[in-house]
């Protein structure tokens, strides 16, 4: 829960004196507006009297900025949220001021490294979410327009093959309709990898481990949209790739 704080900025030479309740915070430094210094946090301090805490330091960041549009219309998308992500689903930077501005432009500071973005559109804009993967940052870098397509739900009509081992890494070719860039596949509740989305009617990938017997094939779009193929692959334990 975000406690009030009244008269919590620095003054001009970075001193603050805030008064709080007792108990337990975590606490967010924030640059102003404008600042290429990183935010910071400190969590779980304890302040149970009058505490002077440790001299925060915010580190030199660099600004990743670009525009965010609607596909199918060219138009800005406002109130976007940028998270970005360590590759590999690791954690998320903590980046205050990653929404984007009425015109879809967005500036957002961050450490240097190479970064995930997940693009996250409104609710109620009828937009999916976006990926931008592998952003190597070591200064101010202005990314291409990030195009966000309309929510869509998937159809798959077929796998091929439609059978293959329990120890999975069999390469598979799904069909269908309505398949976005960064859509997911999965056989019953256990992911795919190697998954690529070669067009709207195509995806590659290549099947898990996984017990024996018949499973259905889904593919989930950015959104959480969900197309289902009932019973559409076989794993069999004598099967060989």
């Amino acid at each position: 829960v975000k406690t009030f704080t009244a008269r919590d900025n620095t003054d001009l030479s970075g001193f603050y004196s805030v008064l709080v309740p007792p108990g337990s915070y975590d606490i967010d430094y924030v640059p102003p507006v404008g600042s290429t210094l990183r935010a910071a946090q400190r969590f779980g301090v304890s302040l149970l009297s009058d505490t002077t805490l440790p001299d925060t330091i915010l580190h030199q960041g660099f600004v990743v900025s670009g525009f965010v549009l609607a596909s199918q219309t060219g138009l800005p998308v406002a109130s976007a949220d940028l998270d970005f992500v360590v590759p590999g689903g690791g954690a998320t930077l903590f980046t205050p001021r990653d929404n984007t501005a009425l015109d879809g432009s967005y500036a957002v500071v961050v450490d240097s490294g190479t970064w995930d973005i997940l693009y996250s559109p409104p609710s109620g804009s009828g937009l999916a979410p976006r990926w931008r993967r592998g952003v190597a940052v070591s200064s101010n870098l202005a990314l291409p327009n990030t195009l966000l397509l309309p929510l869509t739900v998937p159809t798959v009509t077929s796998i091929t093959p439609n059978s293959g081992p329990t120890t999975g890494g069999q390469s598979v070719t799904v069909s269908g309709t309505g398949f976005q860039p960064d859509a997911t596949l999965s056989f019953g509740r256990v992911s795919a990898t190697g998954v690529s989305a070669v067009s709207s009617t195509t995806l590659t990938a290549i099947t898990p481990a996984h017990p024996s017997g018949v499973t259905d094939v889904i593919v989930t779009n950015p959104g959480n949209q969900v197309g289902t193929l009932t019973a559409g692959y076989t794993f069999s334990s004598g099967a060989v790739c």
